[in-house]
């Protein structure tokens, strides 16, 4: 099944068109994705939380990765995608409002075109972590 995006211009703004992921890497079409740094404060230390991309993945696989995150699916906006990511990656249950926004970065690494939405999250001390390997 294929995920399909939103088609941005080079300044980042919807064209109105939609492509699928493979598409938009494949014809060096810019689209959005939402990074996640992942967080949380025991004894007054931050601890980040870092992982180990599936062997799978199409991009950097078996890599040791700080942030968590994706495409952002057509429609949708970059909170909602980091809400659906958490939820899909980690099993967190995550509200928008208590998403840290951050820049929005342009990143042009030859085919894979994209606007980068930052974002951190305070993930709870007490929090259960799962692990959903894609």
């Amino acid at each position: 099944m294929s995920e399909f995006l939103d088609v941005l211009n080079d300044q980042g703004k919807p064209t109105g068109v939609t492509a699928a992921r493979s598409e938009a890497h494949a014809k060096g079409l810019w689209h959005g994705t939402v990074h996640v740094y992942v967080y949380r404060i025991i004894r007054n230390k931050p601890q980040i939380l870092v992982h180990l991309r599936s062997a799978r993945k199409d991009l950097y696989p078996n890599t040791w990765d700080p942030v968590l995150g994706g495409h952002i699916q057509a429609g949708k906006t970059p909170a909602e995608a980091v809400v659906e990511e958490l939820g899909g990656e980690i099993g967190v249950s995550v509200w928008i409002d208590a998403l840290i926004a951050g820049p929005i970065l342009k990143a042009d690494k030859g085919f894979d075109k994209e606007f980068n939405h930052i974002y951190a999250y305070e993930l709870p001390a007490d929090a259960e972590v799962s692990f959903k390997d894609k």
